[in-house]
């Protein structure tokens, strides 16, 4: 399981093990978005990256992974987001 994880971690993002550790520790063990511990998530933290670039962003919970697939990673499309939320709040 552990050569695993070291693999699809190099293979898929470039990342080695202590590199996602570092990412762990800078987040306190938490999403990067909503903040949620680690501990409190039955998938844990998976590693958002930049389709574009293949470059790691950070470690995200499995929610807030895909809520930025679902907005095209785009900006002005997160925006539109808060922008709608705030209106019908």
């Amino acid at each position: 399981a552990e050569y695993n994880k070291k693999y699809k971690l190099q293979y898929n993002y470039g990342l080695s093990v202590d590199e996602y550790n570092n990412l762990l520790v800078e987040q306190e063990n938490r999403c990067a978005i909503c903040f949620t511990s680690v501990e409190q998530l039955p998938r844990g933290l998976v590693v958002d990256h930049n389709h574009t670039t293949g470059k790691a962003r950070g470690l995200l919970c499995h929610a807030c992974n895909v809520a930025l697939g679902m907005l095209k990673e785009s900006e002005d499309n997160l925006m539109g987001a808060l922008s709608y939320l705030r209106k019908h709040s």
